[in-house]
């Protein structure tokens, strides 16, 4: 099992990993991003690295698991994937760490072009702050996982992920501090891992980090059970793998 997600996620970055997709969401958008919040907040150091990483990731990662869905629909290996003792969820598993590690380097882009321009990127706690850049990453891709499953379960069509970035932006702190957001979205915020790693990289806060890696585990636990759920609701069609 382990040989066929690393092999799908080896895959999935010989395609991907290169792209012009890659280079417009992880190099140039987190520059933009972090460009406009500078020139209306001021704002630079960590908590603007951690966020406009979060929402660069929150796009790349929401295009790359439909491109990922679609792409195994076309060349038909889920279909024979399903048909194989181990089934489908070793190679979309692959898919998903392919897509954490393409979105990785958000974070080092975003922060040394903070440096640079402005400094301020100070990391007083570093054990802490870094491991909160993988949970960061990581947070972004479970909290896709339902999207994945919709888009793995249903037949895709334009305009069903619409709407989905914008919302986790809006509710995630990424762009706008948690405090400043209205009680009932503070609530929804604090479901969400990458909340607390967005904290946990700014303040390198060893609680913020641990909260935050509860929180991704269950949302993958969640995820695994949506997966398991629309794959048993897909068994005996054999056209619920294909295009």
């Amino acid at each position: 099992m382990t040989a066929v997600v690393l092999g799908a996620a080896r895959t999935h970055l010989r395609q991907q990993g290169m792209t012009p997709l890659t280079w417009m969401t992880g190099g140039v958008l987190p520059v933009c991003l972090a460009w406009i919040l500078h020139v209306k907040t001021g704002e630079s150091g960590l908590r603007l690295v951690a966020g406009v990483s979060a929402a660069a990731m929150i796009d790349t990662v929401a295009i790359l698991i439909v491109f990922a869905v679609l792409f195994e629909r076309q060349w038909n290996t889920l279909e024979m994937a399903a048909a194989a003792p181990r089934g489908v969820l070793p190679v979309l598993a692959g898919r998903f760490l392919g897509i954490a590690v393409q979105a990785l380097p958000t974070l080092a882009v975003s922060g040394v072009f903070v440096q640079l321009a402005w400094g301020g990127v100070r990391i007083d706690r570093p054990l802490p702050t870094l491991l909160g850049m993988l949970v960061l990453t990581l947070s972004v891709v479970v909290v896709m996982l339902p999207l994945a499953v919709v888009v793995l379960r249903f037949r895709y069509a334009a305009g069903m992920t619409n709407g989905v970035p914008a919302l986790l932006l809006a509710v995630s702190g990424a762009l706008i501090p948690i405090w400043q957001m209205p009680p009932l979205l503070q609530s929804w915020a604090k479901a969400l891992p990458l909340t607390w790693a967005v904290d946990a990289v700014e303040a390198g806060d060893w609680n913020d980090l641990g909260v935050a890696t509860v929180l991704v585990a269950a949302w993958a636990v969640l995820g695994a059970a949506l997966f398991h759920l629309a794959l048993r609701g897909m068994r005996g069609d054999p056209d619920a793998y294909r295009m």
